[in-house]
């Protein structure tokens, strides 16, 4: 992405999906300290992106750029 996104910030239609854990919300519970510290690295990565880039639309100082999404799980009842 590093090397991307100079590139996706001349588009308005590029998304950069982050897929969370929760394993990064109690990452010695579930026995996976370094995934669960990894998933928060990259949640905060995607946080500060999508703030930079909102920063960035509001200030006029770029037109377009991409969307940053993060995608956690959740325990969601479903019907079946």
């Amino acid at each position: 992405v590093h090397y991307a996104l100079p590139y996706m910030r001349h588009s308005n239609d590029t998304r950069v999906i982050t897929f969370g854990s929760l394993a990064s919300y109690f990452p010695f519970f579930l026995g996976t300290p370094s995934y669960g510290s990894m998933k928060k690295f990259l949640q905060n990565w995607n946080l500060q992106n999508q703030i930079d880039e909102m920063f960035q639309k509001a200030m006029g100082l770029q037109q377009f750029g991409p969307t940053f999404v993060l995608v956690e799980p959740s325990t969601f009842p479903s019907a079946e």
